[in-house]
């Protein structure tokens, strides 16, 4: 299964600035979670900056909550993206301005059999990238998947909520998306540009390695602790 996933902010002219900011915004985040509760896991984040690019890349997509606390405080613009596109097909979307929330996207088929899934989250007015959604090619593929949703689904050339059309889960959108934004992103590559200056915020690894090796436990076992506990 393929995974895209990351997030953007935008620098302020200082960069340095932004960027420790940033950082600091993110170990808090992580750390608050980790002490909040035992089973709460917490991802490593890369941070990095990129000659030549305005923004800020994170090696993973962010919650939407902490999304808006970064784009609140740094009074900047914030973008998170994450695809999944195989067995299970999902898209999520976030921007956020200055902390305001501008378009929230979510896409999500969950491994339906039939392959169509559905827009559940559309907030937000439509951005210039989604155009290429709604291309002659794209509608033509279309009318073979959905064709009983096509006509409204597309009509006005804009996502509606509950429709599976049009599809996003591809490289041809992510790279639009990095396109209009000039992000610092390869994404069907997963690479970033050399970074001028990267740290790496701790996450949770010994928890995470702690819930795999719960996971890997030979099946008798789990028998085992059921009958214990009666």
């Amino acid at each position: 299964m393929s995974v895209y996933s990351a997030s953007f902010v935008r620098a302020s002219p200082d960069h340095a600035s932004t960027f420790l900011e940033l950082s600091r915004l993110l170990r808090e985040a992580n750390a608050n979670w980790i002490a909040e509760s035992p089973s709460n896991l917490a991802m490593e984040l890369v941070v990095r900056t990129s000659a030549g690019s305005d923004w800020i890349s994170i090696q993973r997509s962010i919650a939407p909550p902490l999304l808006e606390t970064i784009s609140r405080v740094l009074q900047t613009t914030a973008i998170a993206i994450h695809v999944m596109d195989e067995m299970v097909l999902r898209f999520s979307y976030r921007r956020f301005e200055q902390g305001r929330a501008v378009r929230a996207l979510n896409y999500a088929d969950d491994g339906d059999l039939k392959g169509r899934g559905e827009w559940s989250t559309v907030e937000g007015e439509p951005e210039p990238w989604e155009a290429m959604l709604f291309s002659a090619e794209r509608i033509a593929t279309y009318r073979k998947r959905a064709p009983d949703e096509v006509q409204e689904a597309c009509a006005d050339g804009a996502i509606k909520s509950g429709f599976s059309v049009p599809t996003v889960c591809d490289g041809d959108t992510l790279a639009e998306i990095v396109r209009a934004f000039e992000l610092p992103w390869e994404p069907t590559q997963n690479g970033f540009p050399p970074a001028t200056r990267m740290e790496v915020i701790p996450g949770s690894p010994e928890r995470l390695e702690a819930l795999l090796r719960e996971r890997r436990r030979p099946w008798w076992r789990y028998f085992l602790r059921r009958g214990q506990q009666k």
